[in-house]
């Protein structure tokens, strides 16, 4: 129908409408019972077959087509180019059975494609827009592919651009036509992308291939196909999950908004580029994310979820400026958790057969408020850099480090190579069982190590090692029910170690207080001194060793100590003592010694190489036996000097060279055995009772009461006897004279009627002045009194001479007589 709008209507009725080429300048309508049209290009307004099939064939040209429709039939249209509508830009609208589209070489550019049985549409490109899509299959050759539902679902099964992006966007849902059917798209070519989104609907995937981009988004977003590979997959009101169940799920940016984000691989999870990583994030209240690598390595950016986000793979690599995560878990391999600027929180972090690495530019802990991270693992390797390390269990069979800014564990048991703190706190808590830890440190803060047991280090028989540095820094170490088994143990501020018994061994020693509640305590210095202001073993012995010093921690401090029996030895050093008590042995032993308590009781004070000084300040000085080498020996006591035991006398003795012995029982009884020394023995005391074999003094005072010397079995040799308010006695077995040859002793009594009784059972009483209130009697096998002045109530001699000599005054004698002697009486 040529000239101006000129039409074309064609009608079979009970027929087939056969045509060739129709020509219009206006509409050109076809109608038949079927209808078959085949030209080199066909131009219609309408083609409808109202009870059998409808064919419409462009042989080298377009098929133009406004409406083809079947009833009863199906509807093909083939061209040599394009199949569109016939005005401009007008799509062709198709309705039959069964249709099938194809645009050889050219747009397949279609509006409502209907059919309840197949419909598939292929062109060089593919252009499908209607208010819905329902195709099994649309494909595109050589260009783009595009479906468009403009207000309901894009149902599809495959959907293909060979050369061109494929874009699907619906109003509603992109899924497959058949019932639980998948939507599978693909994007073949150089650099070729796929986008989806179904806008308020779900995008229910199956296999989604891109050379390109590929981009599924949709109110919520089901993906499931032997592998993944995708750009982004946002589901923006709802869930995400994306499932490869023989293969990789390979996505760098996955999202949900209000609804539980999954991704599931039998393989990898990861991002899609080399090395990318897998982005991940749930919005929302209390929205979830699950991922799960189980045949490889879940390789992660950030993951994000405000309620459970839970990695699971092979192995699992998280890298972001932050990690959040409820779990971590690494079935077969290595666990890396890193923060780059912000924290690392986990609630469980766990690898079987490999390490686990948890590095935060800022803290280490769990996800909840307060909680901790447990991590179990090969080895574990925890450093938050700037921050806590706020941790639960740490279980590792290999090697475990802890390092932060501040760190802090509590568990029921801890099991640590080292912890370290860097610029802060140091808190180790086991609460029902051992702190192991090799190394525990903190730089500018304190170190607290609580257990319920025993703190030691990991190996068997290791020790525990622990500093605290900084200014004023302090070190607090407790083995409630068990043994604090320590190596160095450094603070500038207190450090205290408390343990049902303790054992600290290092090069040197240094506590404020070292306390065994239920056992036994040692401290030993391999090379230094032993440093501690306080040591008590209720239950137990105390042992304080030290290559050098056993003194307090403080200057001038002295090491106060008390349990069952204790034993001191500074091998190379002072031993300075406070109080020292033991109701069994106490002994003391050093290069010197200096002991000053407000009382002392000791089996034994020994001084190898140098002085030895015993001072209570208030009370007695009980020791059994005291000992100088190379150094005078000095006992002071408040009260009374004597052994520890009852009716026990003290042995003191001063070697070496010319070293002196100083007693001082200054309110009590100096009660003493054997009094050794080559230089000056001096013996004070309000009263002195001296039992020896033999005895050497220089003087012997009492200053209240009564004095007493007895040699059982040897001479006494002193200088100057003197009591005040009490008798003085002397009694040797041989002979009673000075401390050099020649020199004779002067003894007297003073008070009211007090009396001097010497005794030189087998030898000569060699005296100079006796002065006596009371009686003043001398007997010996010989006696040799000279003085300015003789006054004696009697002078016997038993085997002897007797020769009494007043060179300028003098002798007065009651009774004198001598056997088998002569008997010189000399006065001036």
């Amino acid at each position: 129908a040529a000239g101006t709008n000129r039409n074309v209507a064609i009608t079979a009725t009970n027929g087939q409408a056969f045509l060739g080429a129709v020509s219009a300048t206006g509409n050109a309508d076809v109608t038949g019972s079927s209808v078959d049209v085949s030209s080199s290009g066909v131009s219609l307004t309408s083609a409808t077959a109202t009870n059998g099939a409808l064919s419409l064939v462009a042989t080298s040209g377009d098929v133009l087509v406004d409406t083809a429709s079947a009833t009863g039939g199906d509807a093909t249209l083939t061209a040599f180019s394009n199949v569109k509508g016939r005005t401009s830009n007008g799509r062709a609208a198709i309705s039959a059975n069964n249709i099938a589209v194809t645009a050889t070489n050219g747009v397949a550019f279609l509006g409502a494609v209907s059919a309840p049985g197949s419909a598939t549409v292929t062109g060089s490109s593919v252009d499908v827009s209607a208010a819905s899509i329902s195709l099994d299959s649309a494909t595109a050759t050589n260009g783009a592919l595009s479906l468009v539902a403009t207000s309901g679902d894009v149902l599809v099964d495959t959907a293909s651009a060979t050369n061109g992006n494929a874009t699907i966007s619906a109003f509603n849902n992109v899924k497959g036509r058949t019932s639980n059917g998948r939507a599978t798209v693909s994007a073949a070519g150089t650099s070729r992308n796929v986008a989806i989104t179904a806008t308020n609907g779900q995008a229910f995937l199956g296999a989604v291939s891109a050379t390109g981009n590929a981009s599924v988004t949709g109110s919520s977003v089901d993906v499931s196909s032997s592998s993944i590979s995708l750009t982004s997959a946002t589901a923006t009101n709802g869930a995400l999950s994306l499932v490869a169940t023989d293969g990789d799920l390979l996505v760098d940016t996955a999202s949900a908004t209000n609804g539980d984000a999954t991704l599931t691989s039998s393989g990898a999870v990861r991002g899609r580029t080399s090395n990318g990583r897998a982005a991940v994030s749930s919005a929302g209240s209390n929205r979830n994310i699950a991922i799960l690598a189980s045949g490889g390595q879940a390789y992660l950016g950030a993951v994000s979820a405000t309620g459970n986000a839970d990695v699971t793979g092979v192995s699992v690599d998280v890298s972001s400026t932050g990690v959040s995560l409820t779990s971590a878990t690494a079935t077969n391999g290595a666990l890396s958790l890193v923060a780059t600027s912000g924290d690392v929180l986990v609630d469980t972090a766990s690898a079987t057969g490999g390490d686990a690495t948890l590095t935060a530019f800022s803290n280490v802990k769990g996800r909840t408020s307060n909680g901790r991270a447990a991590i179990s693992a090969n080895n574990i390797a925890v450093t938050a850099t700037n921050g806590l390390a706020f941790l639960g269990a740490v279980s590792a069979p290999g090697s475990a480090t802890v390092t932060g800014s501040s760190v802090d564990v509590s568990s029921s048991g801890i099991s640590l190579d080292s912890a370290t703190a860097t610029n802060g706190a140091l808190s180790l808590v086991a609460t029902s069982g051992d702190v192991l830890v090799d190394t525990a440190s903190a730089t500018n803060g304190n170190a607290t190590i609580t257990a319920f047991n025993s703190v030691a280090g990991r190996a068997e028989g290791a020790r525990a090692a622990v500093s605290a540095a900084g200014s004023n820094r302090n070190v607090a170490i407790t083995a409630t029910n068990g043994q604090a088994y320590l190596g160095a143990v450094s603070a500038t501020g207190n450090a205290d170690v408390s343990g049902s018994s303790v054992d600290v061994a290092s090069s040197g020693v240094s506590l404020t207080s070292a306390t065994a509640t239920n056992g036994s305590l040692s401290l030993v210095a391999t090379s230094g001194d032993v440093l501690v202001d306080t040591a008590s073993a209720t239950g137990g012995d105390a042992t304080l060793t030290a290559f050098s010093n056993v003194k307090g921690r403080t200057s001038n401090g002295r090491a106060a100590i008390s349990a069952n029996n204790i034993a001191v030895t500074a091998t190379n050093g002072v031993a300075f003592l406070g109080a020292v008590s033991a109701p069994g042995s106490a002994t003391v032993t050093g290069s010197s010694v200096d002991v000053s308590a407000a009382g002392i009781s000791l089996d034994s004070a020994t001084a190898t190489n140098g002085a030895l000084s015993l001072v209570a300040t208030s009370g007695d000085v009980l020791v059994d036996t005291a000992s100088a080498t190379n150094g005078n020996a000095t006992i002071t006591a408040f009260n009374n000097v004597k052994g520890r035991t009852s009716n026990g006398r003290t042995t003191v003795s001063a070697r070496g060279g010319i070293f002196d012995v100083a007693i001082t029982a200054t309110n009590g009884q100096a009660f003493l055995g054997a009094i050794s020394a080559n230089g000056n023995v001096g013996v004070i005391g309000a009263s002195v009772d001296i039992l020896s074999t033999g005895i050497s003094l220089t003087s012997a005072t009492a200053t209240n009461g009564a004095l007493s010397l007895v040699a059982t079995s040897g001479d006494v040799h002193a200088d100057t006897v003197s009591s005040t308010n009490g008798d003085a006695t002397i009694t040797a077995f041989n002979t009673v004279r000075g401390r050099a040859n020649g020199g004779r002793t002067a003894v007297s009594a003073a008070g009211a009627n007090r009396n001097v009784a010497i005794t030189a059972t087998n030898g000569q009483a060699f005296l100079g002045a006796v002065s006596a209130t009371g009686n003043a009697d001398v007997t010996g096998s010989s006696v040799d009194v000279s003085s300015t002045g003789v006054s004696l109530t009697s002078a016997t001699v038993t085997n002897g001479n007797l020769s009494l000599v007043a060179t300028s005054g003098d002798v007065l004698l009651d009774t004198g007589s001598a056997a088998n002697g002569n008997a010189t009486l000399l006065a001036a």
